[in-house]
């Protein structure tokens, strides 16, 4: 078997995306979540508390003659109004840290719905049977494990001050919970990103050996990047021969042919009224130098004779464009033996 040792080509990669294979951390998207809750609570905590605070208070003035289907509805309402941002936030932050992580990149596959992953039997033959499965399985319980002790050391520290202030009044406690709270979710989503940062890498750095190419690969992806090679060449001389029948027609309304004085033929146009420069129309050697000839005589196009001038024409000028100026008074004699001819002077 051939070693895989190229990295992975676009395509390779593409590949790999389509089956959904990316390289995911779900410990940075929950991270992602808690951030964006926090924020969400920070920004909007003191107004879901005062909309609480309002429903409390306006279900204990009822408390005479509760009606518990109204009761019912503004708590939910009230509820609604305090979690809808932690909600949104918690969304935003992990469907932004998602993004980052693939790059935008979205894959039907993963999102296919596939029953045998509901399967625990299959779950747990999968997570039993390899290496790989139980390395996973232990990293995740240390991952909980850390997360739970810095959770429980944040508890530890923080909640006897909010309770032996419980005595006052309700929203002292409010805000003594709510910042406590803040800072439980603001050290465990610090935990958890610096645990699903190491753990993206090393799924990176998996999904790459997993993605790595053999000579023949990389090879096989070049040719359908840029086509094979025999059909480019073959475009390629398709295309030469088209430019060389289109050059070919224009030799008809050349001012004249210029040869050496048979392997090569260049077809030059001057007209004095419309252009600043002459300029070569068509060139040819071997065959096409003698295509050009025969076309040139049977239009009635003057050909000449001047071997150094239709060498470095062929050479330095290409079809389509203007000859240079250090050849203009070599080109200008031809032009002018061209005209004296056509008027009976030679």
């Amino acid at each position: 078997m051939e070693e895989k040792n190229h990295p992975a080509t676009d395509r390779q990669r593409e590949r790999f995306a389509e089956r959904g294979q990316l390289a995911i951390s779900r410990e940075l998207n929950g991270a992602g979540a808690i951030v964006g809750a926090c924020v969400g609570l920070a920004l909007f905590g003191a107004t879901a508390a005062r909309t609480l605070a309002t429903f409390l208070a306006g279900a204990i003035d009822g408390l005479p003659a509760p009606s518990l289907g109204g009761v019912g509805r503004r708590f939910l309402l009230a509820f609604g109004q305090a979690a809808l941002p932690v909600l949104a936030g918690a969304a935003l932050g992990a469907v932004g840290l998602g993004v980052i992580q693939t790059r935008g990149r979205t894959s039907g596959k993963a999102t296919e719905l596939d029953l045998s992953r509901l399967d625990p039997v299959a779950r747990l033959q999968q997570m039993f049977a390899s290496t790989e499965g139980l390395v996973s399985l232990a990293s995740a319980l240390v991952k909980v494990v850390l997360v739970i002790a810095v959770c429980g050391a944040t508890l530890a520290q923080g909640l006897p001050p909010v309770l032996q202030r419980g005595h006052g009044s309700l929203k002292a406690l409010g805000q003594d919970g709510g910042g406590l709270l803040v800072t439980l979710g603001w050290r465990a989503a610090l935990t958890l990103l610096v645990l699903g940062g190491a753990d993206w890498a090393v799924t990176w750095l998996r999904l790459e050996r997993q993605m790595r190419m053999s000579n023949q690969e990389v090879r096989d992806d070049q040719k359908e990047d840029n086509g094979d090679p025999l059909i480019r060449a073959q475009r390629r001389r398709r295309q030469r021969e088209l430019l060389r029948q289109r050059s070919l027609k224009d030799v008809e309304r050349a001012t004249a042919v210029l040869v050496n004085p048979s392997h090569f033929a260049v077809a030059i146009l001057y007209r004095a009224q419309k252009m600043s420069a002459p300029k070569v129309v068509a060139k040819g050697t071997a065959f096409a130098a003698e295509r050009i000839r025969a076309l040139a005589r049977r239009a009635g196009v003057p050909v000449v004779a001047n071997p150094p001038l239709t060498r470095m024409l062929y050479r330095r000028v290409k079809v389509g464009r203007e000859i240079p100026s250090d050849l203009y008074q070599a080109v200008a004699a031809v032009l002018a033996y061209v005209f004296r001819l056509r008027q009976g002077v030679l």
